[in-house]
């Protein structure tokens, strides 16, 4: 057998040896499980939904000030801006609030 055949046995030898295996295997593991654990609770946080979702409840409860400052801090935040604003008969209530107008008004 050539010396780059021995060598190549002794390293992976070594690494048996030390269990390096072993480890790499439960660390591929638990990445896995926590992989699949965040695809299940970060949808199920429903962020983006929530945040809508307490928008129209200040809207409902006549808290407009409040809700243009949080679609404001939204939209700073990166959330999309959707036709849902000017179609959701939730938000009715802020239709004829000025600083929910000038926030939807378009840009440019």
């Amino acid at each position: 057998m050539d010396e780059g055949g021995c060598e190549l046995r002794a390293f992976l030898g070594e690494l048996k040896r030390r269990h390096v295996y072993r480890i790499a295997v439960v660390n591929i593991a638990v990445a896995f499980v926590i992989l699949e654990a965040a695809s299940f609770i970060f949808p199920a946080l429903l962020l983006a939904d929530w945040s809508f979702r307490l928008l129209v409840v200040l809207a409902l409860l006549g808290e407009r000030e409040r809700a243009v400052m949080l679609l404001r801090e939204a939209f700073a935040q990166g959330y999309p801006y959707t036709l849902v604003l000017h179609t959701d008969i939730d938000l009715e209530s802020l239709r004829d609030y000025p600083l929910f107008q000038e926030l939807l008004r378009p840009k440019g």
